[in-house]
């Protein structure tokens, strides 16, 4: 196995949204090189991860010399994803975090659960780009923020496999360099692709896909009627049930099967507005943070409004409560 590690330019944050879910969480900026599609028959060739933490960022790319060296990169790969609170990838729900698990069973490793921030889903589903654009591949969404000049590659994924195969069996450095080029530019136009979420309904996306929190992250949540579900992974799982009560209105689902926890926060209904009682569940200290959000007043946390719903403040409220409720009842 071939591993080639770099100091690379830290980015600024996309702003203050962002900042709201990924502020001083650990990044990993991930995308894969395989040999096919389908991960029964295929393997992983290659691995590009930028690591982004406190101000710096690191590029690493783990390419396979022979089909043998599969191993070694899903072990070092698992390694470097394992070190990062959440990872940023582009269609990497659908293809690159399922392959590299399916890949990493075969070979007897566990693969992190971390959050995956992945880009293509928030755009597809979360902006108006899907009808503007003429696609939405990665290439489409780099010419619309106009960065797609900074590419040097000029290979597509397909031709990077055959090239591969060509690189097996001769050794050539130029063959090696030009797979290595391809990855290192998805990756680092990755990376420079995180302002798009400007061009996002950002919360609502968060809100439905989930976002770091404390001890774990959010898979997803839903309001629906009077009840305000919350799925989420511990990083510390345990088991734990419990049933409202006067001073906890809310149910509480932990298993330590796979680290999975629901909760369900009971809202109030009146004049076509959801609500919940925000200094009741969260205490009136931590309360506090939320006093400066727009659907917040005299204690309460505006969940819709009927014509609006409150995505932003539904979401930071959610992470109060990991932070500042839940580990007194969990632990």
């Amino acid at each position: 196995m071939l591993k080639i590690t770099e100091d690379y330019e830290f980015l600024p944050s996309p702003g203050r949204t962002f900042d709201m879910y990924f502020e001083k969480q650990k990044a990993a900026v991930f995308d894969i090189e395989t040999t096919g599609l389908n991960p029964s028959s295929s393997r992983l060739i290659l691995s590009g991860i930028i690591s982004v933490a406190e101000g710096k960022a690191r590029f690493t790319q783990l390419l396979a010399e022979d089909i043998s060296d599969e191993k070694l990169i899903i072990e070092e790969t698992c390694r470097l994803l394992s070190e990062a609170d959440y990872i940023v990838t582009y269609n990497g729900r659908h293809f690159d975090m399922p392959f590299l698990r399916e890949r990493a069973a075969a070979c007897g490793i566990n693969v992190p659960v971390r959050y995956n921030l992945d880009l293509y889903t928030v755009i597809r589903d979360y902006s108006s780009l899907r009808q503007m654009l003429p696609g939405l591949k990665q290439k489409n969404i780099e010419e619309f923020l106009g960065i797609s000049d900074v590419r040097k590659d000029t290979i597509s994924g397909y031709e990077s496999v055959k090239l591969f195969e060509r690189y097996l069996n001769t050794g050539s450095f130029a063959l090696r360099d030009k797979i290595l080029l391809h990855n290192a530019d998805d990756i680092r136009q990755l990376y420079r692709l995180l302002p798009v979420i400007r061009n996002t309904d950002f919360h609502r996306a968060m809100f439905r896909t989930g976002f770091p929190v404390s001890g774990g992250f959010i898979k997803g949540c839903r309001l629906s009627g009077k009840v305000l579900t919350v799925k989420g992974i511990l990083k510390s799982p345990c088991n734990y049930i419990s049933f409202p009560t006067s001073e906890s209105p809310y149910s509480i689902n932990a298993s330590r099967k796979g680290g999975a926890i629901e909760i369900s926060f009971p809202c109030e209904y009146q004049r076509s507005i959801t609500f919940l009682d925000a200094r009741r569940i969260l205490g009136s200290d931590a309360a506090v943070a939320l006093e400066s959000l727009p659907g917040y007043e005299s204690g309460y946390l505006v969940c819709s409004s009927g014509i609006e719903t409150y995505y932003m403040e539904m979401n930071l409220f959610i992470k109060k409560f990991f932070e500042k409720k839940l580990p007194q009842l969990l632990y």
